[in-house]
């Protein structure tokens, strides 16, 4: 019986797999991949610069991958990943150009670039030698270039944050895709890429702009075409201001003359539009109000705004984004007092009455003094209905002690004046209160002697305002008009 011949492609078939479970097995399990990883990493590494560490690699039909590089100042500046730098290769232009791993190269792509910077305020690190950021990008950047046929690298899913102190990560740009452009016979490379700002889900940037290696700066302009911030935002940095809704866009130039912080400049103006925040839960709104940028500090234009029924104008500046602490000012006018009861218990019995005043917010943001000072003509508080209150206070959001430097409260005739403290991490308040009432020309018709005198009480009390368990000393003295009648003094 005849056996049927088989084609040679059949066997062109099998050789071919042969050949590549046989090249599987050499380049896993022999030194093979070890020293053609020596050999391609030597010769491309001059073209990546002596600052980056390369873990691995990996070689494709198209294409050659290093994976987890990396560059590190050791005074803890900054740090630079890349998860991988994949290298577009002609395997074909072998025959033209000879084994040159550089001669088959025809595109390079920079997968999740990664810059950290790190804020400390240890000023020495300044002056120590290191390896400069400026250094490792202009490494990477420029002698990429020297590639035959490469005129731009690709970036995909870059970002960039600020690591502050307490190993906090602050983002500033992030999921950047787009391009870096070569200018030929030059130094200089053109940005063009889109991404997301400050870490927010709605928000979309294009930055577009020029490095410089010759002249040592850059300069770019960010467009931030929509980014939607609230309280979800996993960095917002406080816990009594919560943010509903806030819109912002705008233009901003960013310079530098290096790549270090301290160089950095801004200038530009962000338009945060449909405002709505909660500031120890009383609500804030606004339509729009604009945000300056000018070198290091943020400025915030005077704006006007609803602070629950009532108005209020919200100012103030930042000085140094990059070491923020806030100098603000609110003024409002015109809120019923019985929204206070929303901030805290304690004012749970403030029933009706407006209120005017003035805050300010000092400080960096985890340890912020706030100084105010309020005004109520009319207030009814309880059962009693005061009037001409004034209340000037000071409070840090770090301790949570409240200093009521000056209350003044008058009810008819009765006046009170005092000071005390109320501790929020305690549940404790002491109150220290003086008051005194003036009794007219024949108030009395058994009591003479106390008509046109005086009755004053001094009193100190403290306790849970939680449990609501207080106790106290008082001392009461009645007066005619030149003498003392009767004193009472004790606990309660």
């Amino acid at each position: 019986m005849a056996h049927k011949h088989r084609s040679w492609h059949f066997y062109l078939l099998v050789v071919t797999f042969s050949v590549m479970i046989l090249g599987y097995l050499l380049w896993t399990f022999t030194p093979i991949k070890n020293e053609v990883r020596a050999i391609i990493i030597s010769e491309l590494q001059p073209y990546l610069g002596e600052s980056l560490l390369i873990n691995d690699f990996s070689i494709g039909w198209n294409s050659v991958s290093f994976y987890r590089v990396r560059a590190a100042d050791e005074n803890n500046t900054f740090s630079l990943d890349l998860e991988e730098i994949r290298v577009g290769v002609n395997f074909l232009k072998v025959f033209r150009n000879g084994f040159s791993p550089t001669g088959l190269i025809e595109s390079v792509t920079v997968v999740k670039p990664h810059l950290s910077l790190y804020y400390t305020e240890d000023t020495r690190l300044k002056t120590r030698e290191g390896v400069s950021l400026e250094k490792v990008f202009e490494e990477i950047i420029t002698n990429i270039q020297k590639f035959p046929e490469i005129d731009s690298v690709e970036i995909q899913d870059g970002g960039m944050d600020l690591q502050m102190i307490e190993n906090r990560r602050f983002p500033l740009l992030s999921d950047l895709d787009g391009r870096l452009k070569y200018r030929a016979n030059s130094k200089i490379i053109d940005l063009n890429l889109e991404g997301r700002f400050l870490g927010a889900d709605s928000s979309m940037i294009h930055l577009a702009g020029e490095v410089d290696f010759t002249k040592k700066k850059w300069l770019a302009d960010l467009y931030l075409e929509e980014c939607l911030i609230n309280s979800n935002w996993p960095f917002w940095p406080f816990d009594f201001w919560q943010i509903e809704n806030a819109n912002l866009h705008g233009n901003v130039q960013v310079n530098s003359r290096t790549f270090s912080l301290d160089s950095l400049s801004f200038a530009g103006d962000i338009q945060v539009n449909d405002f709505s925040v909660y500031l120890y839960n009383q609500h804030i709104t606004a339509p729009h109000f604009v945000l300056n940028l000018d070198r290091h500090s943020l400025n915030i234009a005077p704006f006007d705004c609803q602070v629950e029924d009532g108005r209020g104008t919200f100012r103030g500046v930042i000085a140094d984004i990059f070491r923020p602490e806030a100098d603000w000012r609110l003024d409002v006018r015109d809120v019923s007092v019985k929204y206070l009861k929303q901030s805290h218990s304690i004012f749970e019995y403030a029933y009706e009455g407006k209120m005017k005043g003035w805050g300010t917010f000092k400080g960096p943001f985890k340890n912020l003094d706030i100084e105010a000072e309020m005004h109520s003509p009319d207030l009814l508080y309880a059962v009693v209905p005061f009037n001409r209150d004034t209340v000037r206070l000071a409070y840090n959001t770090s301790t949570k002690l409240l200093n009521l430097k000056d209350i003044r409260a008058s009810f008819f005739e009765f006046r009170t004046e005092g000071y005390g403290t109320v501790d929020f991490k305690t549940n404790l308040i002491n109150l220290n209160l003086e008051s005194v009432v003036e009794v007219p020309e024949r108030y009395f018709s058994i009591l003479n002697d106390l008509n046109q005198g005086k009755v004053t009480l001094s009193t100190t009390f403290g306790g849970n305002f939680i449990t609501k368990k207080f106790s106290g000393n008082f001392d009461c003295q009645a007066y005619s008009q030149d003498s003392l009648l009767v004193r009472a003094v004790g606990p309660y």
